[in-house]
């Protein structure tokens, strides 16, 4: 029986080691800040909102439809996470997350003057969901900005502001929540279309093209 193929990277500090971009890694936490932005800054309104609109009797009965609305952008990117990998190997990962934080903005224009139920669920399952690829090509953007040496480091400190945009999208939707009747989540929806908006041009002005790659390598040398 074959023993199991070790893989070897370079190690940290070595002559293959290379200073972190600081500009880049910026554009990718503003990324990470979007993607977390629109997917959590419904927790606390979704149920709120919901009565509001009068897609629920009231608000002990609004869990149903705010379950729909805070899960269709997970479920929406079942369908499309293999066809964003296909395309980042085609265009590039700039491209693609070019595409998906234009996604998130677009989404966000869109759900703030929502008024009905099925047309909030399929704009979040449809542009939070279904074209935002920021999961595919959060991984190989990793390796290729951070290289094998320092791609841990560099995916650290992109989870940490994601981790910040959790906390902080909940307070920051609750809060700018009602702020305008007639649409009330307009305020909050556009506060999360402007950060997707920074994401694009950070990613434009500091994240060169890149296409996918494999650093990792068998020990023997084999492909």
């Amino acid at each position: 029986m074959a023993e199991p193929q070790k893989l070897a990277f370079p190690e940290r500090g070595g002559p293959a080691a290379k200073p972190l971009p600081r500009f880049q890694i910026a554009a990718l936490c503003i990324c990470n800040c979007a993607h977390f932005y629109a997917v959590c800054s419904l927790f606390s309104y979704g149920g709120i909102m919901s009565a509001d609109m009068g897609w629920a009797v009231d608000r002990d009965h609004a869990g149903n439809i705010a379950g729909f609305l805070q899960s269709a952008n997970v479920l929406g990117r079942i369908p499309t996470s293999f066809i964003w990998g296909c395309f980042a190997e085609r265009w590039g990962l700039r491209a693609g997350l070019a595409m998906a934080m234009s996604s998130l903005m677009v989404g966000g224009l869109i759900f703030g003057f929502c008024v009905d139920a099925t047309v909030a669920v399929a704009v979040r399952f449809v542009f939070f969901g279904m074209g935002n690829g920021w999961v595919t090509f959060f991984g190989p953007l990793s390796i290729a900005l951070g290289g094998p040496e320092r791609q841990t480091e560099l995916t650290g400190i992109v989870f940490a502001s994601g981790t910040l945009s959790q906390l902080l999208g909940p307070a920051l939707g609750g809060w700018t929540y009602g702020v305008l009747e007639g649409a009330p989540a307009l305020v909050p929806s556009f506060i999360g279309a402007f950060v997707s908006i920074c994401a694009l041009v950070a990613l434009w002005a500091w994240v060169p093209q890149i296409q996918p790659e494999v650093y990792a390598r068998p020990v023997n040398g084999s492909e």
